[in-house]
């Protein structure tokens, strides 16, 4: 990859995202030694639509609680500072995109949804962090439409050969563009200052190599292969990925995950209104 033509195409964008004022301000205090739970409630109750969120996600199937969460502090401590800080992450990044008017949003935001639990539920398997793959895995495909609004032409024309949600999609984007979405997903998170931790597992989320990678890293990409293959209505060939598959051994995951992973509707029960 180009570091100059990802900085290029970000340049071209005429209305390039803005993280949300509330956002940073929230970033600033997770990032502190001690983050104040109150202040962080306070923070989330003043963003209504960020408020909805924190207590759909925390009343969702996805956590299992026996009884309803009704106000921010008691959501935060339920389901914790670190997967709030990443709803946040997640949230901020969703929000701040604009479409293409062609651009299929309902498809993306579905995949995008499906790769974040698939990761989660690596990332279990795995005995690793769960609530970063799962928000790395969410916003690990937000370079798409950023790269299809300043580059409709050669995008338009990469969707002919290759639908986006493919594993093959990073090679030819790399070949035909110089980069692929991960690496603008990756130049947009810097320039919000997301943490390194999570910068680096989406530069090891490529679907296309099968170089070491985190643990973290190999869930999100097998994650992502996963739901490609079901998103294209294929069976999940473990032939046609081998090398994907020994990353997943070798970052401690067991193969065997993958036969027994759940439907990917029962892993996102109650996030589907969530983007």
């Amino acid at each position: 990859m180009s570091q100059t033509d990802v900085e290029n195409l970000l340049a071209r964008i005429n209305e390039l995202p803005m993280m949300p004022k509330t956002i940073l301000a929230l970033m600033d205090e997770f990032n502190q030694e001690e983050a104040d739970i109150d202040r962080i409630a306070a923070l989330i109750g003043a963003d209504p639509v960020l408020a909805a969120k924190l207590l759909r996600l925390a009343n969702s199937a996805f956590y299992h609680r026996s009884r309803n969460v009704s106000r921010i502090d008691d959501a935060v401590v339920f389901i914790g500072t670190h997967a709030t800080r990443n709803l946040v992450l997640a949230t901020g990044l969703a929000a701040s995109i604009r479409f293409p008017a062609w651009f299929p949003k309902k498809d993306f935001w579905r995949y995008s949804l499906h790769t974040g639990v698939a990761a989660r539920y690596f990332a279990r398997c795995g005995r690793k962090d769960p609530e970063t793959a799962f928000a790395t895995g969410l916003i690990r495909a937000i370079g798409e439409p950023l790269t299809a609004a300043a580059m409709q032409d050669k995008i338009m024309e990469i969707n002919t050969q290759t639908p986006f949600f493919e594993a093959q999609r990073l090679q030819q984007e790399t070949q035909s563009l110089g980069f692929n979405y991960v690496d603008v997903t990756c130049a947009l998170a810097r320039q919000w200052n997301f943490p390194e931790e999570l910068v680096d597992i989406l530069a090891q989320s490529d679907t296309s190599s099968y170089a070491s990678a985190s643990p973290l890293g190999t869930a999100v990409a097998v994650g992502a292969w996963v739901v490609g293959q079901l998103e294209a209505g294929r069976e999940l060939e473990r032939e046609e990925h081998a090398g994907l598959l020994e990353r997943l051994r070798k970052a401690g995951m067991p193969i065997e995950s993958l036969d027994e992973m759940p439907p990917l509707a029962e892993l996102s029960e109650g996030l589907e209104q969530m983007f």
